[in-house]
C-alpha cells in the first residue's frame, strides 16, 4: 500500500495511515503472520544506513528559515527570472504595432490616457498595474501617466459599474488563469489514468474561476463593442483560449505567473513585467508556440 502527499489536507491523512499500518503490524505479529524479532532487525538495518547516509541539519527552524532568506529572491536569481520571462512572453494573436502607434502619439499630446484593468484578485492588480506604470514611464514622461479603473473579481466590485468604466477607457488590459494540471498536481504518471475524474482546488476557487471566466468574457466583449482596443495576458495553456481569442483585440501568453512582494513592499511579477514591455517596445517579442494553433 502507498500513500501520497499532494495537498496539505494530506497530512493529517497520512498520520492516520501510519496509525493504521501499526495496528494491522501488531495484529499480525500477534497471529503470527510476522516476526517481532525480524521486524526489529529490519528497523536496525535502517537505523543503520540512515546514519551512514543521512545528515540532517543541527539548526533550528528559524535558523534554517534565515539562511533561506539570504539565497531565496536574491537579485541575481530575479534577474534571471525576468529573463526567461522577457523570453517566453509570446503574441497569440493580435497586432502589437497598433497600441504602440497609439501610445506614441501621446508624446505630442498632454492628454492621460485612461486604462481599465480586469484581474481575478488584488495581488494580480497591484502587480499588473505596477509593471503597467513603470512600462508607460520609461516610454512616455510623467504627465502622460495613465489613469488606471479596474474590476477584481473576487472584491464585491459592480460589474456594471466597471463595464461603465470600459466605455470611458481608451484601452483594457485583462488576466486569465488557464493553466491544467500538471503531473505534479496530478500525483505522477501512474495517476494519470484517473485525471479526468479528480478535482483540483476548494469549491471556493472552483466558483470563483468558473465566474470569473463568465465575467471576462463580458468585459472583453463590452470593450469590442464599444470599441475599446483590449489586451488580454493569459498564463497557461493557449489551447484553452478559444473562448477568449474571439473577444480580445491582442492575446499574450505569459508563462511566468509568479508575484512576490519586493524590499519595497511592491507586487512584481516577471510575467506581467515582460508583457508591458512588449506592449511598449521596451523589448523584442521573441517567444514562439512549438506547435502551430489556429486561433479562429
Amino acid at each position: 500500500m502507498t500513500f501520497k502527499i499532494i495537498k496539505p489536507d494530506d497530512i493529517a491523512a497520512f498520520y492516520g495511515f501510519i496509525k493504521q499500518v501499526a495496528q494491522t503490524l501488531k495484529a499480525q505479529i500477534k497471529q503470527g503472520d510476522y516476526s517481532l524479532v525480524a521486524l526489529e532487525q529490519s528497523l536496525n538495518r535502517l537505523e543503520f544506513y540512515k546514519k551512514q547516509y543521512t545528515v540532517l541539519a543541527k539548526s533550528s527552524l528559524s535558523m534554517k528559515i534565515a539562511e533561506a532568506k539570504k539565497v531565496v529572491a536574491k537579485a541575481d536569481h530575479l534577474a534571471i527570472e525576468q529573463k526567461l520571462a522577457n523570453a517566453a512572453i509570446t503574441l497569440l494573436q493580435g497586432d502589437i504595432d497598433l497600441l504602440l502607434n497609439d501610445f506614441e502619439k501621446l508624446k505630442k499630446t498632454k492628454v492621460h490616457r485612461k486604462v481599465h484593468l480586469v484581474v481575478t484578485n488584488e495581488q494580480e492588480f497591484l502587480a499588473l498595474s505596477y509593471a503597467l506604470t513603470n512600462a508607460w514611464k520609461q516610454s512616455l514622461t510623467l504627465e502622460h501617466r495613465p489613469k488606471i479603473s479596474h474590476f477584481i473579481a473576487d472584491s464585491d466590485f459592480n460589474q456594471v459599474t466597471s463595464e461603465a468604466l470600459i466605455t470611458q477607457a481608451d484601452l483594457v488590459i485583462a488576466t486569465i488563469d488557464v493553466k491544467t494540471a500538471s503531473l505534479v498536481d496530478i500525483g505522477g504518471m501512474d495517476d494519470l489514468a484517473s485525471v479526468k475524474t479528480r478535482s483540483y482546488g476548494s469549491d471556493s476557487e472552483k466558483q470563483l474561476k468558473h465566474s470569473y471566466a463568465q465575467l471576462l468574457k463580458a468585459q472583453l466583449a463590452s470593450a469590442r463593442e464599444n470599441k475599446v482596443s483590449s489586451v488580454l495576458v493569459a498564463k497557461g495553456s493557449p489551447y484553452l483560449l478559444a473562448d477568449y481569442t474571439q473577444l480580445a483585440d491582442v492575446v499574450l501568453l505569459n508563462f511566468d505567473d509568479r508575484i512576490y512582494n519586493s524590499e519595497h513592499q511592491q507586487h512584481i511579477s516577471p510575467g506581467f513585467t515582460a508583457a508591458m514591455a512588449v506592449m511598449f517596445a521596451q523589448q523584442p517579442l521573441t517567444g514562439r508556440l512549438p506547435v502551430s494553433l489556429s486561433v479562429e
